[in-house]
């Protein structure tokens, strides 16, 4: 495979960080004066409203979470009718159809962790006011938030890379010892492509032959690295600028 096709991926990749954008995010710290004493049972009573928004937050995110699987599954279902429509008309129609199901599936994911994030906030809030207060005359309070799992594709994503990519990354089942750097498409790393994304196409392929990074492409990433990391399309041993023993 040419290396200008190689740089056509790549620009696909810029292309889509370019569009979604970088994604900024601020936290600001509340301040809560108090000088009640009161014991837990009597500030449990006065946290229904924050125990209705955790309830409310629970039942849309439980509801977003079962849109998403039911989502997943048309999408495999659409993938496997593809994989088996016969040239033509019927293979078109079946093409037509994974697009749709991939659209459906990103637009639910993204409702889910909308909504995630929601509950988190509301537990967050229910706890704060379940929490007795020390007796003295000013409580500063700082919310604080549960740290993110490792994530070693999010420094792309924190410098344009797709949320959403960084987001599906998390899902996906990394292969033991974290990659060799001789995967099916390392030569796409070698001219710029995250090495993270390479490591994660050296996991197991998926239940219906998917490469096991699809799900970056459904969130976002070209699909036609995702092709190649399924093994359809050649990719030279030796890239420009690899090193014969394979160095990085």
């Amino acid at each position: 495979m040419p290396r200008s096709t190689f740089k056509l991926v790549l620009s696909g990749c810029a292309a889509v960080a370019l569009v979604v954008g970088m994604m900024v995010a601020a936290a600001a710290a509340v301040s809560t004066a108090s000088t009640s004493d009161s014991p837990p049972s009597a500030r449990a009573v006065g946290c229904s409203t924050q125990q209705y928004q955790v309830d409310k937050s629970q039942e849309k995110a439980d509801k977003w979470k079962a849109r998403l699987k039911a989502a997943e599954k048309r999408l495999a279902e659409a993938r496997t009718a593809y994989h088996a429509a016969a040239p033509g008309p019927q293979h078109e129609r079946a093409k037509a159809r994974v697009e749709r199901a991939k659209k459906k599936k990103h637009e639910t994911y993204v409702e889910y962790r909308r909504a995630e994030r929601e509950l988190a906030v509301a537990k967050q809030d229910l706890q704060e006011c379940q929490t007795p207060p020390t007796p003295t005359s000013t409580v500063t309070v700082t919310p604080t938030s549960t740290p993110p799992p490792d994530n070693p594709l999010q420094p792309f994503c924190d410098a344009g890379l797709p949320q959403a990519i960084c987001d599906a990354f998390l899902t996906i089942p990394l292969p033991p010892g974290g990659g060799t750097g001789n995967g099916p498409i390392q030569a796409l790393c070698d001219l710029g492509l995250p090495q993270p994304i390479c490591d994660a196409a050296e996991g197991t392929p998926l239940p219906n032959g998917d490469s096991p990074i699809q799900p970056l492409c459904d969130a976002g990433l070209p699909q036609t690295i995702c092709d190649l990391a399924k093994g359809g399309l050649p990719l030279p041993a030796n890239p420009a600028g690899r090193h014969a023993d394979g160095a990085r």
